[in-house]
């Protein structure tokens, strides 16, 4: 491991060493169940893994919800454990275990030290976690909720045995009393009377708590069906929520990989333009001979144009001469101007032609000086041209070689530019729908809590409607069974068997508050037993997908399965190993009060 990763895999560490207890037992079977420790071969050291992480719960004023202790609470764990140590060793092992200095002790410090591990395997052994246990998530809520519900029941329980002992006792006074004043009763026709409007009000009172259950129960199955269609509705939205992150993520990773890209292509165009400068300067030579070029060129059309101007001169020379010439000879035959002139004439023409004249002469030789000077500047021009191309050669080679890798590299850099705005474009797609998507998960998550709400309260008018209906036949009957016994009563007697009436409603009302108790913690019980079965068929389905991470979390579930089972009473604990809880919720939901009631009584 390379030293500049010391300070990142120690960061890495001291953050799960943040994580709650359990999360980190999780991480440290995960890592080390098939290498290491190897817990898989070794289920009695994954036992010890649990038991620390037990007992820095249990000594942890935070709790399940602790990570770390201080020393006298780690000391007081190594105690528990047997593992007692002196002041002096007890001062060594903190200077050991305490990987982050912080003068407290993780339960990733406690068990690197224990198993003798090297800490940073432990930050490095990522991929034995798989997806974080997303999976196995439902299982471990099912156990939390599965304690919780068995210390309620354990609670309900108690407070039942408690006071049907009580309301028994009563119940039983209150029936010899009721028993002794219906003897005095039987000759009081007035308290007939007064029974028998009793079992009427009591019969029209059953009749509306009935339609008021019929009522109740129509609305807690349209509740129901409305609460289950709220809950796909939500697990749809997820799904589209998980697609569009997916998705959101290839979107950012393609961008990052265009501003890559758009960055080597812009480093590769500035190379380019630095390589075209450089030949461009190394054409300076050339461009020296270039100059002397243009120069020799420039003075080449000077003489050019003193050819033309001298060729000029002398053509317009000659033709003047011309003109004389034939003006001469014109007069030397005109007759007209007289002999002398004629002779004149004719006499300045044999002149002209023996001699050319002065001006003539002197064009002429402008002339040929011209064509000389022509003559040699244009070799020296050609010469220096000749050197020109000769040195222009290489470098502009090497010129056209740059430009040309010049205009490529931005031409690259142009098209990497459009992919990385193709790619944030993509993204910001991306992103748009992932909200979208989120809003859409967001929304049906409140409709699943509000059809949720609407169900549990429907549940509860129903149930205030059965117990108002049984309420109302348990009245009914009291009300025949006084109009009977009032038949042979007396005036006095109603009043001591109203008052017997009274306390037997009474004692009844305590019995069946206690039965109400029992069965509500039977019902705890039994939830808990369903939530701890489906805790126990999430992992089976786990197990059976046979995946490579997570398996040092399937153990922990199976052994956090084993410590629920301590709250079971043991017909509960064979049911939930014969798989049979389900069959007991549907027998209990069958049978009335007064069965629920007499299996309390039979201890069941």
């Amino acid at each position: 491991m390379a030293d500049h990763m010391i300070p990142e895999l120690r960061e890495g560490f001291k953050s799960l060493g943040e994580k709650k207890y359990k999360e980190q037992a999780v991480w440290f079977l995960n890592a080390f169940w098939a290498k290491g420790v190897n817990f898989k071969e070794n289920k009695a050291k994954a036992e010890e893994v649990y038991q620390y992480m037990t007992k820095c719960i249990e000594f942890d004023e935070n709790g399940e919800n602790g990570n770390e202790l201080d020393e006298i609470k780690a000391h007081q764990v190594l105690q528990s454990l047997d593992e007692a140590k002196t002041h002096l060793d007890f001062r060594t092992f903190m200077a050991d275990v305490d990987q982050d200095h912080n003068g407290m002790v993780s339960l990733l410090e406690f068990l690197v030290l224990h198993f003798n591990i090297d800490w940073k395997t432990v930050v490095t052994s990522v991929e034995e976690q798989g997806d974080g246990g997303k999976g196995l998530m439902k299982a471990q809520k099912l156990l939390k909720q599965c304690e919780e519900s068995m210390r309620r029941s354990e609670a309900a329980l108690e407070k039942a045995v408690k006071g049907a002992e009580d309301a028994k006792n009563k119940e039983r006074a209150a029936t010899e009393q009721r028993q002794i004043a219906l003897e005095a009763e039987k000759a009081s026709k007035e308290a007939e009377d007064e029974a028998k409007a009793s079992e009427e009000k009591a019969l029209n009172d059953e009749e509306k708590a009935t339609a008021s259950e019929n009522k109740a129960v129509k609305s807690f199955k349209a509740a129901k069906a409305a609460e289950n269609a709220a809950v796909a509705a939500e697990k749809k939205a997820e799904k589209a929520s998980q697609s569009a992150i997916a998705a959101e993520t290839f979107a950012a990773e393609k961008e990052t990989e265009a501003l890559e890209a758009e960055a080597e292509a812009k480093e590769k165009a500035n190379s380019s333009k630095e390589a075209t400068k450089a030949a461009k300067a190394a054409e300076r030579d050339y461009a020296k001979a270039e100059e002397a070029l243009d120069v020799a060129l420039e003075e080449q059309k000077k003489v050019e144009t003193e050819v033309k101007l001298a060729l000029q001169e002398l053509i317009d020379e000659e033709n003047k001469l011309q003109q004389e010439k034939d003006r001469l000879l014109a007069n030397s035959k005109d007759e007209a101007l007289g002999l002398v002139k004629m002779r004149k004439a004719g006499h300045q023409l044999a002149q002209l032609n023996a001699e050319d004249p002065s001006g003539l002469i002197v064009a002429k030789v402008r002339q040929g000086a011209a064509i000389r000077r022509q003559e040699k500047i244009t070799q020296e021009a050609a010469y220096k041209k000749a050197e020109a191309a000769r040195k222009r050669i290489p470098f502009q080679k090497k010129r056209e070689e740059a430009e040309k890798a010049e205009k490529l590299a931005v031409k690259t850099a142009e098209e990497a530019v459009v992919a990385r705005e193709a790619a944030q474009s993509s993204l910001k797609d991306a992103r748009s729908k992932r909200q979208e998507a989120e809003a859409k998960l967001k929304a049906a998550v409140g409709a699943r809590n509000d059809a949720e709400a609407k169900r549990m309260h429907d549940e509860d008018v129903k149930e205030k409607a059965q117990a108002s209906r049984a309420k109302a036949v348990a009245s009914r009957k009291d009300a025949v069974k006084a109009r009977k016994e009032a038949q042979s009563s007396f005036k006095k007697a109603v009043k001591e068997r109203k008052t017997a009436d009274t306390r037997e409603a009474q004692a009844i009302k305590s019995r069946q508050t206690a039965d109400e108790l029992y069965l509500q913690s039977k019902k705890i019980r039994e939830t808990s037993v369903k939530e701890l079965e489906d805790a126990k068929s999430i992992l089976e389905e786990t197990k059976q997908r046979k995946e490579n991470a997570n398996l040092g979390m399937v153990w922990f579930i199976e052994r956090e399965i084993i410590t629920a089972q301590k709250w079971m009473n043991p017909k509960q604990r064979s049911r939930f190993e014969g798989k049979s809880a389900t069959d007991l919720v549907k027998n209990l939901k069958d049978k009335n009060l007064k069965d629920v009631s007499s299996l309390f009584k039979q201890g069941v």
